[in-house]
């Protein structure tokens, strides 16, 4: 009598599949009469086809720093001085200048605080403030790209007119790239943008590396920055975009699906400190950002759109998850308010689906760049609402009714089985 056993591996990793087939009988056996088991692998004979969204990833916006520091491939850290409230982290200064934090005549009401650089009179060596990165930098032979915004006060006086940016190692002594500046051009008391590049000419096998913006010697009077900013080169290229290394290495996983903005940190803290689709779409200098729900803070530099276009760059499609009415800090939107917050992902949906020609939303997404609506089939309502779901019971019935309603096209998920 022969034995025959077939099992199919699955190796979602690499979404491919083969049958071994082992078998066993009692008349194989060895002089010690054990039984011989044979082992044939037919790599044509496949197994079921994996649909692509049995896998997966997750984009959990702020955990470990998974955008700003992680896969945003903004190397400054704290470059609104947002950090621990607000605050100087990560920056220091060199020479006969020093730096301070100031609230007067803001660059926006959404960054209302920035940095002010005061240097002595007559000053006889160079002199500036640097920045630490968020775990250092790492220096590669490439082209940066930089930009802040800039004021002078009063009589301040840069001489030759030109600053110089780069990086450097931690004593300062060793520089990796540079550029000048001439900020002669920026009238005084106004703030004024500068966009450059800084070329890299050397590597450094130590990421103790600084960003540094240095004034000449002969200059003085008062400063003000904000905004400081800097990329290496983005995945695809793309104006304000991915770490390439990190986002090549989701590339490779071959997602079929990538859940975006979270988990927690689309519920955020509190209900005032909710991931707000709007905040996270405009020009860097009008995105006020929030605290953030498990570190640091939230720059949302790589915000909605960003998040999306990523997605699409890396072939995968996207399961957008939306606020619905609860927070970490266990409050939940009573039930009879919940319409501000309905009326909120309608307004984000219709950003993200309409053409501009008949929606003042999708007018608004071409404005910003996009012309195209994103591909939006599978909306995520709230998140993980087991531990809610005395309140989800009625937030998502409140949500999905209207949205099921409006959105034909779009599947729209819970996040509990639990009392709807």
């Amino acid at each position: 009598m022969l034995v025959m056993k077939q099992i199919t591996l699955l190796l979602i990793g690499f979404i491919t599949s083969f049958v071994i087939t082992i078998s066993s009988g009692w008349p194989t056996v060895n002089e010690n009469n054990i039984n011989v088991v044979s082992l044939n692998i037919e790599n044509a004979n496949t197994g079921q086809t994996i649909p692509s969204t049995m896998h997966g990833v997750i984009i959990e916006t702020n955990i470990n720093r998974d955008d700003d520091g992680g896969l945003y491939a903004e190397i400054i850290y704290n470059r609104a001085f947002q950090e621990k409230g607000r605050s100087l982290d990560g920056w220091s200064s060199f020479g006969q200048g020093s730096i301070a934090l100031n609230t007067s005549q803001p660059l926006s009401s959404a960054l209302p605080v920035h940095l002010k650089y005061s240097l002595i009179e007559n000053s006889t060596s160079p002199s500036g403030f640097r920045n630490s990165g968020f775990y250092g930098i790492n220096i590669q032979v490439q082209n940066y790209t930089a930009r802040f915004f800039y004021r002078s006060l009063g009589e301040a006086y840069v001489a030759d007119g030109q600053l110089s940016i780069g990086f450097s190692d931690s004593t300062g002594q060793i520089t990796y790239g540079i550029s000048k500046i001439d900020v002669s051009i920026a009238p005084a008391d106004n703030w004024f943008p500068f966009s450059f590049t800084i070329p890299v000419f050397s590597n450094t096998s130590s990421a103790k590396n600084f960003f540094f913006i240095e004034f000449p010697p002969g200059s003085k009077g008062d400063f003000e920055f904000n905004l400081v900013s800097c990329f290496p080169p983005t995945y695809k290229d793309r104006v304000n975009g991915a770490r390439m290394d990190i986002a090549q290495v989701f590339a490779d996983l071959k997602p079929g699906y990538v859940r975006l903005p979270g988990g927690n940190d689309l519920e955020g803290p509190t209900i005032l400190e909710r991931f707000i689709w709007n905040n996270t779409i405009d020009l860097l200098e009008n995105r006020p950002g929030r605290r953030g729900t498990w570190t640091g803070y939230n720059t949302e530099g790589f915000g909605l759109i960003e998040l999306l276009t990523f997605v699409e760059d890396i072939g995968a499609t996207p399961i957008l998850a939306v606020y619905a009415g609860y927070s970490l800090d266990g409050k939940a939107v009573p039930q009879d308010e919940l319409q501000p917050y309905i009326d909120e992902v309608i307004k984000e949906l219709d950003f993200l689906t309409a053409y501009a020609s008949n929606n003042s939303m999708g007018a608004l997404r071409e404005h910003l760049g996009r012309s195209e609506p994103f591909d939006i089939r599978y909306v995520e309502i709230g998140n993980e609402d087991f531990f809610a779901a005395s309140s989800y019971s009625y937030r998502w019935p409140a949500f999905y009714n209207v949205l099921s309603q409006r959105y034909p096209n779009i599947t729209f998920i819970a996040t509990t089985t639990k009392s709807i």
